[in-house]
């Protein structure tokens, strides 16, 4: 057998997959491959390569946080709505000692009245947080599709 020299260019083109990953990538998918056999191989290739893949596993992992954020968001709501103002206003009274005048007790309400302000503020917050996140999960579902 007569040893047969490498073709520079061929021998260039190798280096660059190998540097990029790509190499080891498809080694990965074509393994998968052969382990799953997959009805249409070629479908199979093109959903479990580079960012289709990437971008499958972040849809899910954003689908949790979604789960979770409107769990959390309907615990708070609730919370939220099961509060009552009078019953707030007569645990306020309690805690105020006798010899407070009316601006403190003033004071006082309008500290309560500002935390309820900011629970719902970092509620609706959160919520656009997470309506952004849905958009980016329907967009890159579109773009899988």
């Amino acid at each position: 057998m007569a040893f047969k020299p490498i073709d520079p260019k061929r021998d260039e083109y190798r280096r660059y997959l190998e540097r990029g990953g790509i190499i080891e990538s498809l080694t990965k998918v074509f393994v998968r491959i052969l382990k799953e056999r997959p009805e249409d191989p070629t479908q199979y290739l093109l959903h479990n390569l580079g960012d289709a893949r990437l971008q499958a596993d972040n849809i899910a992992y954003l689908q949790n946080e979604l789960e979770d954020a409107r769990i959390e968001i309907q615990r708070l709501t609730e919370i939220i709505k099961s509060i009552n103002p009078d019953l707030l206003n007569e645990i306020q009274n309690k805690n105020e000692s006798p010899g407070e005048d009316s601006s403190q007790i003033g004071l006082s309400k309008i500290q309560v009245q500002q935390d309820f302000t900011q629970v719902h503020e970092s509620e609706d917050a959160r919520t656009g947080t997470i309506l952004m996140e849905c958009d980016k999960i329907e967009n890159a579902t579109n773009d899988i599709e």
